[in-house]
């Protein structure tokens, strides 16, 4: 049984332990780990999926479940910046507020000057607010790159979005960074090469069914859903 979400979100099946659609755009949804792995050696490669490996894909679509999302909203979100997964600033508050542990987040200003996120969990009387300015990125030393320079405005509230959503709503996020502050993070000791980080298309295409992909014939050596 599902239950409306406005958001757009996923909601975990009690079932199956995937996350399942909760809207009215039916959304293609794996059911299994099988139906998930073979989604995702459906799509590897394609300009949805461009450059990655179906063991990727899987590894990809499996996050994004433990998150709420579905399984095209996590192919779309992740984006692998210096070999590590990482979420859009947008896509991670949109899983904050499909969490339901959200009850305000409000962007008070966003200028190239100057930007102020507040937010509230849900049960607490306390908004907690988080503000970024040009001070705080050139102590962060990040006014150097041409994104900052071109972008200014949007940097500041990705950076303000991100660190306030990790800081309030660390039970939800569970650790995961935005693709804007590993980017702009030095690498650490130990760090393996970066990797080329890519955007996906939106998913135009929301009444595709399970049954419309081709089917894999062959077996799949490195199938994690396969019985030994």
């Amino acid at each position: 049984m599902t239950t409306d979400n406005s958001n757009g979100l996923a909601r975990r099946s009690a079932d199956s332990g995937i996350a399942t659609s909760q809207d009215n755009r039916h959304a293609l949804q794996p059911r299994s780990m099988k139906e998930a792995y073979d989604l995702a050696k459906a799509v590897a490669g394609t300009p949805f999926a461009p450059g990655m490996t179906p063991q990727g894909a899987f590894a990809c679509i499996m996050s994004g479940a433990e998150l709420g999302m579905t399984a095209m909203q996590s192919l779309r979100a992740y984006v692998i910046v210096k070999g590590k997964p990482t979420l859009w600033a947008d896509a991670m508050v949109a899983v904050v507020l499909a969490s339901g542990l959200c009850d305000e987040w409000d962007t008070i200003e966003t200028t190239a000057e100057r930007c102020e996120i507040v937010t509230r969990r849900k049960g607490s009387k306390r908004e907690q607010r988080r503000v970024w300015t040009p001070v705080e990125a050139a102590r962060a030393k990040l006014l150097g790159s041409d994104t900052w320079k071109m972008y200014p405005a949007q940097m500041l509230r990705h950076r303000c979005a991100s660190d306030l959503a990790r800081d309030v709503y660390p039970d939800v996020l569970l650790g995961v960074y935005s693709q804007e502050e590993m980017r702009d993070s030095a690498p650490l000791r130990g760090d393996p090469e970066p990797d080329a980080s890519f955007q996906l298309p939106v998913d135009n295409n929301p009444g595709v069914r399970m049954a419309d992909l081709p089917a894999s014939n062959a077996p799949d050596s490195d199938d994690p859903t396969a019985e030994p």
